[in-house]
């Protein structure tokens, strides 16, 4: 099985706060130009909890219009109740998404019986091949239990977990090898990337792959044939995530995508003027600097690869 990570795709402003139409299309535009394996739109990364389902629609929108089918497409289609998730869903399926990711409702506590019935539920009603997704930080989690009576159904194709958990993930990986060979098991972590996909894992989900994906075209090229190498690129990776998550998320990423040439004029998670105070400058700084520093990284090995095609020519 050939593996793939997704882009989880952040959501840029204007000074009001309101959608960039025009930054969001160049943003798509720039990580295909950068080989981007896939995208994954509408989800955490994506601020979907704070966007309507209008905007959420709209962001959708505009990445299958950019991508006109360059690399696959999985949205995110979650909300905190079933009826939302279903009108969704249903307007996902009327703009040709083929599957879509759906965690568990967040905000009230559930049992896990009412997380298998809500995507059981929520399979009847559908057309499209689901991901579950679990992120326990955020919502509800998916216990193994009901990972494993989901496992079975025809429609459940793959699970992004983001627990950053890689028993979790070796338990996954077990569960369904011998059973359901094709299920698509990632992981949402980009400190996780290596462990998981050296573990069994199909692919990833992560911000930083919407961010740097040079950088993690490389890792998933040559985690097999140089694991010395890789390694390096992961922790390296595992850095940057960690600087960027000591930040009011998703604000830290911002920081990394500004390092990029995308300009984060306003921030809707963050009540404080992310350019006000030392804190968020000297961070700012750091994460621009990790960016490099992995580019740089990225840079290396190409004019080492090439040199050596040219030797051996």
């Amino acid at each position: 099985m050939k593996h793939l990570y997704y882009a989880a795709i952040l959501t840029l402003y204007d000074q009001n706060c309101e959608i960039n139409e025009r930054e969001q299309r160049r943003y798509i535009r720039f990580l295909l130009d950068k080989r981007v394996r896939g995208f994954f739109p509408c989800g955490t990364s994506g601020e979907y909890t704070t966007l309507s389902q209008k905007e959420n629609l709209k962001l959708l929108r505009i990445v299958l219009e950019e991508n006109n089918n360059a690399v696959p497409v999985i949205p995110c289609a979650s909300t905190a109740s079933f009826h939302n998730t279903i009108a969704l869903i249903r307007e996902m399926e009327r703009m040709g998404v083929k599957a879509v990711s759906i965690c568990p409702p967040y905000y009230t506590p559930l049992r896990q019986s009412d997380v298998l019935d809500y995507y059981r539920h929520i399979l009847d009603a559908v057309q499209v091949d689901v991901y579950l997704y679990n992120i326990p930080a955020f919502t509800n989690p998916i216990a193994f239990e009901t990972f494993e009576k989901l496992l079975i159904h025809p429609k459940v194709v793959g699970i992004k977990d983001s627990s950053g958990n890689m028993k979790t993930i070796s338990r996954y990986v077990a569960a369904k090898s011998g059973r359901r060979d094709e299920f698509r098991i990632m992981t949402g972590s980009d400190e996780m990337i290596l462990p998981a996909l050296s573990g069994g894992c199909f692919g990833s989900v992560s911000a930083l792959s919407g961010i740097i994906p040079e950088v993690h075209n490389l890792l998933y090229d040559t985690y097999r044939d140089d694991l010395a190498f890789a390694q390096k690129i992961q922790v390296k990776i595992a850095d940057l995530a960690s600087e960027c998550e000591k930040y009011i998320f998703p604000v830290g990423y911002k920081f990394a995508l500004e390092a990029r040439g995308f300009a984060m004029q306003a921030f809707r998670q963050n009540v404080v003027e992310y350019m006000g105070g030392d804190d968020y400058g000297e961070g700012r700084r750091r994460i621009h600097g990790l960016v490099k520093e992995l580019l740089a990284m990225a840079d290396e090995r190409k004019i080492s690869d090439r040199d050596q095609n040219r030797k051996w020519a």
